[in-house]
């Protein structure tokens, strides 16, 4: 069964790129064709757990991915925000500091949006750590 779903995920992600790639969407296109692949394999995913399993919580994994998306319009912002400054080249060794800036301060922004959100999963990682409890 995992087999079918990885093939069918791959499937869905080259048959996406290949047609955007036909309507010269560029690389986002990849991009956006690997993210189809990923909802694929993930809807496939839980409807076969579902039917393995029974429910899986449908309303949780909701609320969920309706609270994540609320905490990704912030990082949203504050990528849209750095453009302007990462579009300008000013050598490698900067770009990259500049880059790594970026990205620590939208993880911060995410995260401060998720503990705005009362994201329960914000936990979740800590418990991955050695020694934690996985309860």
């Amino acid at each position: 069964m995992a087999v079918r779903l990885g093939v069918l995920a791959v499937a869905a992600n080259v048959l996406t790129a290949l047609m955007l790639m036909g309507l010269g969407v560029g690389h986002a296109g990849l991009a956006y064709a690997s993210s189809v692949g990923a909802f694929v394999n993930l809807t496939r995913a839980a409807l076969g757990g579902a039917a393995r399993f029974g429910r899986l919580g449908g309303r949780a994994l909701l609320a969920s991915a309706l609270r994540t998306a609320a905490a990704s319009a912030p990082l949203a912002v504050w990528c849209w925000l750095a453009l302007p400054i990462l579009a300008v080249r000013r050598g490698l060794a900067l770009d990259a500091s500049l880059l790594a800036a970026t990205i620590a301060g939208g993880a911060l922004v995410f995260w401060l949006a998720s503990a705005a959100l009362r994201s329960p999963e914000r936990g979740h990682p800590r418990r991955l750590l050695p020694g934690r409890r996985g309860d």
